[in-house]
């Protein structure tokens, strides 16, 4: 015989007859129990957070896609957990404009590691994946309010022109034409 299902439906009947006070006694022990709870809370309630929120997930994306010394066994690259800090930094905070942020950092990241150390073409891939969401997110909106983003766009793809194998720069260039040149 198996166990009932014990999941969201559950505890949503069960907090519905909570107090106020005991709601927010649920939620201060969640805020105590990850970085993830207190970046989710301070996201949905305190919008000046978002500026150190977004220096947390730049310094995780560094971590994993650009470490400093990749030679060690304890700083390897790591291209899924970068992209899980982009993914996490979109569930937490309702903030496109910081994510498109982040989405540059990754790219301007990866693209100076890969000048300093050589990588591998499935990295370069993720870089251009990256760089192709974040062009896709500023296209919604207009070039006034993404000039910085594209000044950063435009950057990385001199960059990738003057310093990276000339592939990944034709890709590159190629999913910024198809999306701001056409």
């Amino acid at each position: 015989m198996s166990k009932p299902k014990q999941g969201w439906p559950q505890i949503k009947n069960l907090i519905k007859n909570y107090s106020n006070q005991e709601l927010i006694d649920l939620i201060a022990q969640l805020h105590s129990l990850t970085q993830i709870n207190k970046d989710f809370l301070a996201g949905r309630f305190l919008q000046n957070d978002h500026v150190l929120i977004i220096e947390r997930y730049k310094a995780e994306i560094t971590k994993h896609i650009a470490p400093k010394e990749p030679w060690k066994e304890s700083q390897k690259i790591n291209i899924k957990a970068a992209k899980n800090a982009l993914t996490q930094y979109q569930k937490i905070v309702k903030d496109q404009f910081g994510l498109i942020d982040l989405m540059l950092h990754y790219v301007e990241c990866g693209s100076n590691f890969s000048v300093d150390f050589g990588v591998y073409e499935s990295y370069h891939i993720s870089l251009e994946s990256i760089f192709a969401k974040a062009l896709k997110l500023m296209k919604q909106y207009p070039n006034d309010d993404i000039k910085d983003f594209l000044n950063r766009a435009l950057f990385i793809l001199e960059f990738t022109r003057d310093k990276m194998w000339e592939g990944h720069y034709g890709r590159m260039q190629k999913i910024f034409d198809e999306l701001y040149c056409s």
